[in-house]
């Protein structure tokens, strides 16, 4: 057989001989091409990659002979084994050609028998490379009525094969929880996991007191609609009743997804991103409010600093303004107008008749205006040190308030600016610990683990179940839970 196989120049005699020779020995050429294909790999690859060949078989399924019908149709029964060659054969119509054969009358009870078993190999498997509409089973179910066995029998068999594999077996483990809540007056919780799909259950063994347990427990479903979602219950057993503590819920495609190697290292990866994602931005948000806290600080103490100064500055000119002789302030005020004003008239002299006369207007309203001011700064002068009995004392007593006052506004300024960015930098820091959280609750999912939602009377609350994160060793004196040396345990989901 295998050299024939190998053999192009006999393979195409055979094949054409089912065409060119006569009638009579045309049964015979269909017969040895069906016994070389059924035999050998070889040969199958040969007609599948000759184009004539493979047209030749396809049209036997029409021949008018039935026993070249039938060994052509077997024949491609053969090519088809192998998915590579289910897919050609749709491509060059040898699956329709078998489609119309069930429907017609007249045909050899032996070549449907044939053209049955045929189409296991494009409708039966995973990679089936064909979908069986609706027409096409309403055929197979009519023809289990025939009154010839063996359609009956083949028909039977495609059908409970094709019924049968949209069944998925699914393996479920269930390994462990951590921080499981405390439910008992001990501190411990009694957790077992009931596991439902499908009008399918499961249910682990119950772990007396921990909030730790471990079942290593597994369990198999047949399911057979991909769009089922798998439950997962957690409950603390009760001498009175068990009590549901919280639910997860997995789809079917998500399962599968987790189920493969391919499928874990897409998820992973795109759990790392995630992770990595939420990291990053909750490290820029606290940097963006680190600086913007800085930036605020630094002004608030600007500020301050510009308070303080001028606080500062009005209390001493205060200070020197009362030790000061009031007739002299006001005296050097009329002497200082006066240079100024000659200072006018020596720069306008020589610059035309208008420019000395605006000049003159100009020094003599500094003039009036410096005396009309000294007047006033004397008067001033007179009445705010003619009730005080200590000048001396007053002067110092400014002079201490206004760096006291000084030193105190800068004081606060700092201190608010120093409170600002601790508070941003607490902000910071429960964000960059969130984000930390989160992206490890993430990767933990990469390890199979899944966060449980907290469920009460009326379902699910949308919230995660929370419980106390490390080991129970007894209770304060307020009744919270702690664990070793008196450290009290934070909740955890």
């Amino acid at each position: 057989v295998e050299q024939f196989a190998v053999n192009s120049f006999a393979m195409s005699t055979i094949c054409r001989g089912l065409l060119t020779s006569p009638p009579v020995s045309q049964p015979f050429a269909a017969q040895a091409m069906r016994a070389i294909l059924r035999c050998s790999i070889t040969a199958c690859d040969w007609v599948l990659g000759n184009e004539e060949a493979l047209t030749i078989i396809i049209d036997g399924v029409r021949h008018r002979d039935l026993t070249v019908q039938q060994y052509c149709i077997w024949s491609i029964f053969d090519l088809s084994a192998r998915n590579k060659g289910a897919r050609l054969l749709v491509q060059r119509g040898g699956w329709v050609r078998l489609k119309v054969l069930l429907y017609t009358e007249n045909v050899q009870t032996a070549a449907k028998v044939a053209a049955i078993s045929c189409l296991k190999h494009f409708l039966l498997g995973m990679d089936r490379v064909a979908g069986p509409d609706e027409e096409l089973i309403l055929r197979l179910a009519d023809l289990l009525r025939s009154d010839h066995e063996g359609v009956q029998d083949a028909c039977a068999e495609i059908l409970a094969r094709m019924i049968q594999q949209d069944y998925i077996s699914l393996s479920v483990k269930v390994h462990a929880a951590n921080n499981c809540p405390q439910s008992d007056n001990w501190g411990y919780c009694d957790p077992f996991v009931k596991l439902m799909i499908n009008d399918q259950q499961h249910v682990t063994p119950t772990l007396r007191n921990t909030l730790s347990p471990v079942w290593d427990d597994q369990s198999h479903f047949s399911i057979s609609d991909k769009n089922d979602n798998l439950i997962v219950q957690l409950y603390d057993w009760d001498n009175t009743g068990a009590e549901v503590l919280g639910q997860i819920e997995l789809t079917c495609p998500r399962l599968h997804e987790l189920g493969t190697e391919l499928g874990l290292y897409r998820v992973g990866h795109a759990l790392s991103e995630k992770a990595a994602t939420l990291n990053n931005d909750a490290e820029l948000r606290a940097t963006t409010l680190l600086q913007e806290a800085r930036v605020a600080a630094d002004a608030l103490r600007h500020n301050g600093l510009e308070e303080a100064t001028k606080v500062r500055d009005q209390l001493l000119e205060e200070a020197r303004f009362i030790g000061s002789d009031g007739k002299a302030e006001a005296k050097k005020m009329v002497v200082d107008a006066a240079a100024l004003a000659q200072s006018l008239l020596l720069a306008a002299k020589g610059q035309g008749r208008v420019l000395e006369f605006r000049a003159e207007q100009e020094a003599l309203k500094i003039k009036s205006e410096a005396k009309k001011k000294a007047v006033q700064v004397e008067r001033v002068w007179a009445d705010t040190v003619k009730d005080m009995v200590n000048v001396p004392a007053r002067i110092d007593l400014l002079t201490k308030q206004a760096h006291v006052k000084s030193d105190r506004l800068r004081s606060q300024a700092s201190e608010e600016a120093d409170k600002m960015l601790l508070h941003s930098m607490k902000e910071a820091m429960i964000i960059r610990s969130g984000a930390h959280q989160e992206s490890e609750r993430i990767l933990s999912l990469k390890q199979g683990w899944h966060m449980v939602m907290e469920m009460d009377k009326n379902g699910l609350t949308g919230k995660p179940l929370m419980g106390f994160k490390g080991d129970i060793d007894g209770f304060d004196d307020n009744g919270k839970v702690v664990g070793q040396g008196g450290k009290r345990l934070e909740p955890s989901p």
